[in-house]
Protein backbone atom coordinates (compact mmCIF):
# COMPACT_ATOMS: atom_id res chain seq x y z
CA UNK A 1 0.00 0.00 0.00
CA UNK A 2 2.96 2.48 0.91
CA UNK A 3 4.25 2.05 -2.51
CA UNK A 4 1.36 2.82 -4.55
CA UNK A 5 1.13 5.87 -2.15
CA UNK A 6 4.35 6.99 -2.59
CA UNK A 7 3.88 6.54 -6.09
CA UNK A 8 1.05 8.60 -6.58
CA UNK A 9 2.50 11.55 -4.47
CA UNK A 10 5.79 11.54 -6.89
CA UNK A 11 3.81 11.50 -9.96
CA UNK A 12 1.67 14.42 -8.71
CA UNK A 13 5.15 16.46 -7.89
CA UNK A 14 5.82 15.31 -10.57
CA UNK A 15 3.00 16.71 -12.71
CA UNK A 16 3.31 19.97 -10.98
CA UNK A 17 -0.47 19.26 -9.39
CA UNK A 18 -1.17 21.00 -6.03
CA UNK A 19 -0.50 19.14 -2.99
CA UNK A 20 -2.30 19.30 0.07
CA UNK A 21 -1.82 18.47 3.69
CA UNK A 22 -3.87 15.80 3.87
CA UNK A 23 -2.53 14.07 0.32
CA UNK A 24 0.99 14.22 2.10
CA UNK A 25 -0.57 13.16 6.07
CA UNK A 26 -2.06 9.86 3.85
CA UNK A 27 0.92 9.02 2.59
CA UNK A 28 2.44 9.32 5.57
CA UNK A 29 -0.14 6.56 6.94
CA UNK A 30 0.71 4.65 4.32
CA UNK A 31 4.31 4.59 5.13
CA UNK A 32 3.53 3.61 8.89
CA UNK A 33 4.09 -0.02 8.19
CA UNK A 34 8.24 -0.48 8.16
CA UNK A 35 9.11 2.67 5.92
CA UNK A 36 9.90 4.75 9.27
CA UNK A 37 12.44 6.69 7.08
CA UNK A 38 10.65 7.61 4.24
CA UNK A 39 7.85 9.01 6.57
CA UNK A 40 10.83 11.16 8.12
CA UNK A 41 11.47 12.14 4.51
CA UNK A 42 7.91 12.98 3.46
CA UNK A 43 7.41 15.07 7.15
CA UNK A 44 10.91 17.22 6.91
CA UNK A 45 9.77 17.89 3.15
CA UNK A 46 6.38 19.37 3.86
CA UNK A 47 7.74 23.03 4.85
CA UNK A 48 9.56 23.34 1.33
CA UNK A 49 6.29 22.23 0.07
CA UNK A 50 4.45 25.40 1.30
CA UNK A 51 2.69 22.86 3.83
CA UNK A 52 2.08 22.60 7.44
CA UNK A 53 2.71 19.88 9.60
CA UNK A 54 0.21 18.95 11.71
CA UNK A 55 -0.26 17.15 14.85
CA UNK A 56 -2.13 14.60 12.47
CA UNK A 57 1.56 14.30 10.46
CA UNK A 58 3.94 14.33 13.39
CA UNK A 59 2.10 11.39 15.29
CA UNK A 60 1.98 9.63 11.42
CA UNK A 61 5.44 10.03 11.44
CA UNK A 62 6.04 8.76 15.20
CA UNK A 63 3.80 5.51 14.65
CA UNK A 64 6.39 4.74 12.02
CA UNK A 65 9.55 5.15 13.58
CA UNK A 66 8.04 3.72 17.01
CA UNK A 67 6.81 0.80 14.76
CA UNK A 68 10.28 0.15 13.93
CA UNK A 69 11.60 0.46 17.42
CA UNK A 70 13.89 4.01 16.75
CA UNK A 71 12.89 5.79 20.27
CA UNK A 72 15.54 8.40 20.03
CA UNK A 73 13.89 9.78 16.63
CA UNK A 74 10.31 9.61 18.12
CA UNK A 75 11.67 11.81 21.80
CA UNK A 76 13.43 14.29 18.67
CA UNK A 77 10.17 14.59 16.73
CA UNK A 78 8.44 14.97 20.20
CA UNK A 79 10.59 17.64 20.77
CA UNK A 80 10.01 19.29 17.24
CA UNK A 81 6.40 18.93 18.07
CA UNK A 82 6.58 21.22 21.35
CA UNK A 83 9.18 23.78 19.48
CA UNK A 84 6.54 24.30 16.69
CA UNK A 85 3.19 24.77 19.19
CA UNK A 86 1.73 21.53 18.03
CA UNK A 87 1.40 20.07 22.11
Amino acid sequence: AWEVAVALLAEMLQNAEDIDEVTVTSTLVACEMGQWERALELLNQMPHWKLQRDLIAFNAACSATAGARRLEVVQELIEILKDEGLT
